[in-house]
């Protein structure tokens, strides 16, 4: 997972103790590898033969890495699609000590499960107007919002534990030392932001986190010692895949313009009162928010994009901002709140508010991608090809190994029951905390 991977909303709006976590994990593999090997992109991808048919399960890079913890989702009361009781998850009745997931002998226990998800749950920063709702409707948002980690971080278990297994079934070894060192740069970073409850989570015995990361390192070990020294490219190769990288960036172009058009008429109909933007934040937005009709939080100046602070800022209250652009995505804002400086009143000329309120409908744009030499198409189309092979066997093994849950895991890339997105092949590059910390 890397900055690239980000949604839109994410990358214009994030709180500062994620990036540094974040940063911890991005660390890890680079400080594995003796070579540094550059991000993959999907045009390299189109450049394998048939690699669109081999690698389907790969189209995004990375398991989603529960990013929205950090996320400040509101509550609204927006009119959208009621939910039926099919759609409503309910806590299990389980024992901290009995087995939420086992994948071939490895057992991740309810408890440490539960634990992870209520720690990503409470990092949440929830609005104010949570107290106009009822203590039974308090208690099951919190049991959906609990219940949907709960599922990301299960499935991520199962897929990650299938291909650490498979690792040390053909032979990939940890140093001892590696782990150590590892494990210290993880701790420093968290340390670092006070990250405390997060901490004292992560060092129990048999804790999400240990297996988490000990998985990690071995999907990196399989990776590096097994699955990359077989991975040739020739000549012709890297011509094909020159090639096709100015042909995706000029697709990109047009895409991200039929993007910006979509957007421009959907914030015609809704000025016109022909959709309603709840409805179609739900519908359409890129953005976690979407879940709760485009209410997305409240953002001080250094946590907002300046293109998305400056539109919110010159705002009217609960009017519709025209398509805003950034580097990363497109939006369509609405401000419901501008908070100013205790003392200073509301429109004081030349003052601006401390934080704004902000809905949004947000699309993310598809980014150029970077155009490289001979010697560096090479290295990407290895470490391409190394992906595309370790999703085939991820693929093959979510097929055969058997995973045992009272839970709902579905490792088929179908929808899982508690969230919109689908579990998609973990990135070898990111021996991720359980922190994406969409």
């Amino acid at each position: 997972m890397t900055m690239r991977n980000l949604p839109g909303c994410l990358r214009n709006g994030t709180p500062a103790l994620f990036l540094a976590v974040f940063a911890a994990v991005a660390a890890l593999p680079r400080s594995l590898s003796a070579q540094q090997q550059p991000e993959a992109r999907p045009a390299a991808e189109a450049s394998e033969e048939k690699a669109e048919d081999a690698a389907a399960p790969a189209k995004r890079e990375g398991i989603l890495v529960d990013m929205d913890i950090m996320d400040t989702h509101g509550i609204a009361k927006p009119k959208r699609k009621r939910k039926s009781a099919e759609d409503e998850v309910t806590m299990p009745d389980l024992k901290p000590e009995d087995a939420a997931v086992t994948v071939e002998g490895e057992t991740l226990t309810w408890g440490a499960l539960l634990e992870m998800a209520s720690l990503h749950v409470a990092k949440m920063r929830l609005p104010p107007s949570i107290s106009e709702l009822s203590e039974e409707e308090r208690k099951s948002m919190m049991t959906q919002l609990t219940m949907r980690r709960v599922y990301e971080l299960a499935g991520r278990f199962a897929a990650k534990a299938m291909l650490a297994h498979e690792a040390k079934r053909q032979g990939a070894k940890l140093l001892p030392e590696t782990v150590e060192s590892m494990e210290r740069q993880v701790f420093n970073k968290l340390t670092l932001n006070k990250a405390d409850a997060m901490i004292a989570a992560y060092k129990k015995p048999d804790s999400f986190f240990s297996h988490e990361f000990t998985n990690s390192l071995y999907i990196l070990a399989f990776r590096d010692q097994i699955v990359r020294p077989g991975v040739k490219v020739t000549s012709e190769d890297i011509k094909r895949a020159m090639a096709r990288v100015n042909a995706t960036n000029a697709l990109y172009v047009a895409e991200n313009e039929a993007e910006r058009q979509s957007m421009l008429k959907h914030r015609e109909k809704i000025a016109k009162g022909e959709e309603d933007f709840a409805v179609v934040a739900d519908e359409i937005s890129n953005c976690d928010s979407s879940l709760y009709g485009g209410v997305w939080g409240t953002f001080s100046k250094a946590k907002l994009h300046p293109n998305l602070w400056n539109v919110a800022v010159a705002l009217p209250l609960n009017e519709l901002s025209q398509v805003v652009e950034t580097e990363y995505s497109f939006h369509i804002l609405k401000v419901t709140a501008k908070q100013y400086p205790v003392g200073v009143k509301e429109g004081a000329e030349g003052v601006e508010p401390v934080s704004v309120s902000i809905s949004h409908i947000e699309r993310d744009k598809k980014e150029p991608i970077p155009v490289l030499n001979e010697e560096e198409t090479r290295k990407k189309l290895i470490e391409v090809r190394t992906k595309v092979e370790m999703a085939k066997r991820e693929r093959k093994l979510r097929e055969t190994v058997k995973v045992e849950s009272p839970l709902k895991i579905d490792l088929s890339m179908k929808k899982n029951p508690a969230k919109k997105s689908k579990i998609v092949p973990i990135d070898p590059n990111e021996p991720s905390l359980p922190l994406k910390l969409k």
